[in-house]
């Protein structure tokens, strides 16, 4: 009996655990679940938030020039070169867009082999060591994807005229002087001249067309020049060519007084005095030393008439005549602070 009351406790107490288990459980569960409650009853912090309607967005590129023009390649130019081109000279050609926007790439077929491309190519340079016709061809395009094309066709000759084949030498005259240019190249010669006087004269001269046969000279007169030391400054540019092909163009001449020409020298048998033995007059004397000390004056004039005067090498009327022109024109003034009254000067 005792065991039996035993056995029905365990059995009871096992029923009471699973029960307790049982209601913890529950009450776990219900725990977990939504709490209902009326929606008038939530507060505002706990809805939900509101969702805004999405408008369209437009990304637009960034650094993107609006396309306002379209792309014109006018033209192929060449900068101070005019056909036909010379063997070997150094071309620089020019690509003359009108109107277009954006990067623009340049793309050159110099028509011998060699190209060029790049977007810095607006201006190109190019020689061509073969004589001959050339086709020169350039393509322009941009971000826009339009394309311009332009070519154009040239000589290159196989021997142009290079400093050297023409000379010149000065011929002094009375009161003139005579510029003789002589064409050493093989071919006949027509190009543009300029001659610019510089010293007692001052004067420029040019003329274009100017015609030379091959192993020939042209003779060109300069008329009316005072007498005195002058420098001429000779330059010759053959036609179709930008080069000056005249080497050592300054040279230095006395073109002489009428009256020192008119001069009738008679046979003597009196020594010339040398160099060491001249004695120039006392007036002289004196201008050349004014010269030296209170004077300004060109150097041409000091090196060529004063010294030549004081070595007997000229006439004193020749020096004196051209000393007179420098002074009257300003050419020879005095030295700052000078007073020129009492030099027995006009």
């Amino acid at each position: 009996m005792a065991k039996m009351n035993l056995g029905i406790i365990a059995v009871l107490g096992i029923g009471v655990g699973a029960f307790i288990i049982s209601k913890m459980n529950k009450d776990k569960i219900e725990s977990q679940q939504p709490i209902e409650q009326p929606i008038s009853n939530i507060p505002i912090s706990q809805t939900l938030p509101v969702i805004e309607s999405i408008n369209e967005v437009v990304v637009q590129p960034q650094n993107v020039t609006p396309k306002t023009s379209i792309l014109h390649l006018t033209s192929i130019d060449m900068f101070g070169f005019s056909e036909p081109l010379d063997i070997r000279e150094t071309v620089r050609f020019y690509a003359n867009i009108t109107s277009g926007d954006g990067l623009i790439t340049y793309d050159w077929n110099f028509g011998d082999g060699k190209i060029s491309r790049g977007t810095d190519k607006q201006y190109e340079s190019h020689e061509y060591n073969t004589h001959g016709q050339y086709t020169i061809s350039l393509t322009v395009s941009n971000n826009f994807g339009e394309i311009s094309t332009k070519s154009k066709t040239f000589n290159v000759r196989a021997n142009p005229v290079k400093q050297g084949d023409i000379t010149h030498n000065i011929l002094p005259q009375i009161h003139s002087a005579i510029v003789k240019l002589t064409n050493n190249h093989s071919e006949d010669v027509t190009g543009r001249l300029s001659i610019t006087l510089n010293g007692v004269n001052t004067t420029r001269l040019s003329s274009n067309n100017v015609y030379i046969k091959s192993g020939s000279s042209t003779e060109i007169d300069m008329n009316g020049l005072t007498s005195g030391y002058t420098t001429f400054n000779v330059d010759f540019v053959p036609n179709e060519s930008s080069i000056d092909v005249i080497i050592d163009d300054n040279k230095t001449v006395y073109i002489e007084p009428e009256s020192e020409l008119e001069v009738v020298v008679e046979p003597t048998t009196e020594t010339t005095p040398s160099v060491g033995t001249c004695s120039p007059s006392p007036e002289i004397q004196s201008i050349v030393h004014q010269l030296n000390t209170v004077f300004d004056s060109p150097d041409y004039f000091m090196n060529g008439n004063v010294k030549d005067v004081m070595e007997c090498k000229i006439s004193e009327s020749s020096f004196l005549y051209s000393f007179n022109v420098l002074w009257s024109n300003g050419t020879i003034t005095p030295k700052s602070g000078v007073n020129t009254s009492g030099l027995g000067l006009s």
